[in-house]
Formats: C-alpha cells, structure tokens, sequence
C-alpha cells in the first residue's frame, strides 16, 4: 500500500508539473482538491 500511495503522490506532482492548474479544473470543492491541499501537495 505504501507504494501504491508514494507512486500516486510522484503521478501528481508529474501531472501538476505539466498542468498546473488541473486540481483546480476539477473543482476547488471535490473531495480530491480538499485532501491534496491537505496534505500541502497544491497551494492556493
């Protein structure tokens, strides 16, 4: 499981990287915008 989550982590900084805002595109308001500001991954 720890790997499973350590490779999901390192997909979405690949995915912020090339895509900045796709977070915000899905929705400041949806579940996954909320955990991954959470957990310090985006900023506002």
């Amino acid at each position: 499981m720890i790997n499973d989550e350590q490779g999901a982590l390192e997909m979405w900084r690949k995915i912020l990287e090339i895509e900045p805002d796709f977070v915000q595109k899905l929705g400041q308001y949806s579940k996954l915008y909320k955990q991954l500001k959470e957990k310090k991954l985006i900023e506002e």
